[in-house]
């Protein structure tokens, strides 16, 4: 078992898959939980008031945003940092605009269908054990 110390409240914790004990994972749910009904509630305001107002940094709204947990507002896109890691346009979700998304994916499809083509067709190259196993 890995045991390590959550970094936030300093407890031993049993390592799983989160990096923060399960204490402090239940917590940062119910602020999420808390921040999205505030959201909800109240669309309109930018993030310093929805930070302000739901105890949230704007660093962890923006992550959640970031994650794709979260959309951007109206009232948040005013003082937006967010911008595309690959052409920095302005984003609302994610880490990739549109743009960059839908090339990133025709890129995966067009590997995917090469990779499927390839493995009908062959390399033609292969070893005397691959022809030994093709006779059997």
């Amino acid at each position: 078992m890995d045991y390590r110390n959550c970094p936030r409240c300093q407890k031993m914790f049993t390592y799983i898959n989160t990096p923060i004990c399960p204490e402090c994972e239940k917590n940062e749910e119910i602020a999420f939980q808390k921040l999205k009904d505030y959201l909800n509630d109240n669309p309109g305001y930018g993030l310093a008031v929805i930070s302000r107002e739901t105890g949230v940094s704007i660093k962890k709204i923006l992550k959640y945003i970031q994650e794709g947990r979260l959309e951007m507002t109206a009232g948040m896109a005013e003082d937006n940092p967010l911008q595309c890691t690959r052409c920095g346009a302005r984003i609302t979700i994610g880490t990739l605009c549109d743009e960059c998304r839908n090339q990133y994916n025709q890129a995966v499809i067009g590997l995917k269908e090469d990779t499927a083509r390839s493995k009908t067709m062959g390399t033609g190259m292969h070893s005397k054990q691959d022809d030994e196993k093709r006779r059997r």
